[in-house]
């Protein structure tokens, strides 16, 4: 160190104090001749070294919470599924293709990857294909994931679509919901609740989606609609006519009606008197006539996934990159989780081996320690009397000068009694 730096810290130290002058003074002589260069260099590498340790320790422990985390998630599939072995591992594996392809949480993920598997039976590509557009979906539109998977997994069993066609009918859902404002939980529940008398009178899977979602639109009492179609059905049976050819037949008698009175006695026929003028009024001003809907929706090149990449955010993609990142170090952070696992055997084998030490321990201390309260006791009687004389004579001169200052402070000083403290105290 330079002496003329090492003097002014002298004259600087002399300035306040003699006494650290002479301190200050002495140290700076055994700092001149130390290698202040060298001794920079040796403590820059130890802290260098603290440092290399405690980052080693901190990213030691994230890899095994993360591995905890994945833990978790394989838990809930575990238990969700049933499944075991392999067949476990592939379900991972279609959780780890999910995770890292949209921004969500591993609840989330590992709830769509269980939940198809068990209403669906889907695996693989299909499997992460529609657990991906249903986490999509709920984020998009503001929808619960769980009655989005509930919803879409009766509505493709109830019309029996094919898992290689599920992620299309997802997309087609999704599209009549922008389309119409219905909700894509609300379609799927309509779809599916009139999906038997929707197929018997002869309309596909997208064309009931349609209907749905343009009554909805148009304003008309779909339930009362469909409740009325739905009766319809049996009045045709008894015709011998299929519901396809009877509702066209009604229909079009509906249509070609001269007046609305006419068109409502005709409706009440074939779909009762409470649902007549309902049926009547949606058949003339086309509300159920779903051709042109469903054209436009099938021409429409819109999916789920091309609107959620269209829209996703700068933090939308950190958390994507994060979650990539993540399963990329699952392998590292599941031998350290699992290592750690394998090891707590040991430490509770050791922990049982402690515990007849500690109680031994115990047994003998304890009689030490009575033996010394014992001692202590007495002392301690005598010794608090006189401690608390002095107590009381110091508070009794501080208190009243704090009683006169606070009462030249606060406006209703009758408020607090302090002078029961002093009194209380030199009671004792």
């Amino acid at each position: 160190m330079d002496k003329k730096v090492l003097q002014a810290i002298v004259e600087i130290a002399g300035s306040v104090s003699p006494t650290l002058q002479k301190a200050v003074g002495e140290t700076c002589e055994k700092l001149d001749k130390v290698n202040i260069k060298a001794a920079a260099v040796g403590a820059a590498a130890a802290a260098g070294a603290v440092a290399v340790g405690k980052a080693a320790f901190e990213a030691g422990k994230y890899l095994v919470d993360l591995g905890s985390q994945f833990d978790n998630v394989t838990d809930a599939i575990r238990v969700g599924t049933g499944a075991t072995g392999e067949a476990l591992d592939g379900l991972m594996a279609d959780f780890d293709a999910v995770y890292s392809s949209v921004p969500t949480t591993m609840d989330d993920a590992g709830k769509a990857i269980a939940d198809y598997n068990t209403k669906l039976g889907l695996t693989g590509k299909e499997l992460q294909g529609v657990s991906t557009q249903a986490i999509q979906v709920a984020d998009m539109l503001g929808e619960d994931l769980g009655g989005v998977i509930d919803t879409s997994s009766k509505a493709f069993q109830q019309w029996n679509i094919d898992a290689k066609d599920m992620g299309g009918a997802m997309d087609y859902v999704f599209k009549a919901s922008q389309s119409t404002g219905v909700g894509f939980s609300d379609l799927m529940t309509t779809v599916q609740s009139f999906g038997p008398q929707l197929q018997e009178m002869g309309y596909s899977f997208e064309e009931a989606t349609a209907l749905v979602g343009q009554l909805e639109k148009a304003g008309v009492n779909t339930s009362e609609v469909l409740s009325a179609m739905k009766k319809s059905t049996s009045v045709l049976a008894k015709e011998g006519i299929s519901a396809s050819q009877g509702l066209q037949k009604y229909a079009d008698a509906i249509l070609n009606a001269k007046d609305m009175t006419k068109a409502t006695q005709i409706a009440t026929e074939v779909f009762g008197s409470k649902a007549a003028s309902t049926m009547a009024a949606a058949l003339r001003d086309g509300s159920i006539s779903v051709d042109d809907l469903t054209k436009s929706l099938q021409e429409n090149g819109e999916t789920i996934n091309g609107c959620a990449t269209d829209t996703y955010d700068y933090a939308e993609q950190m958390q994507l990159f994060k979650q990539k990142a993540q399963v990329a170090l699952e392998p590292l952070a599941a031998t350290m989780f699992n290592s750690l696992n394998e090891l707590m055997p040991v430490v509770s084998e050791l922990m049982e081996s402690l515990i007849p030490v500690i109680q031994d321990l115990a047994k003998t201390l304890t009689p030490l320690i009575e033996d010394l309260v014992a001692e202590i006791g007495p002392m301690l009687s005598q010794l608090i009397p006189p401690v608390m004389k002095v107590i009381t004579a110091v508070a009794q001169k501080l208190i009243p000068p704090l009683v006169q200052i606070i009462s030249s402070v606060l406006p209703s000083p009758g408020t607090v009694k302090f002078t029961s403290v002093s009194s209380g105290l030199s009671g004792l």
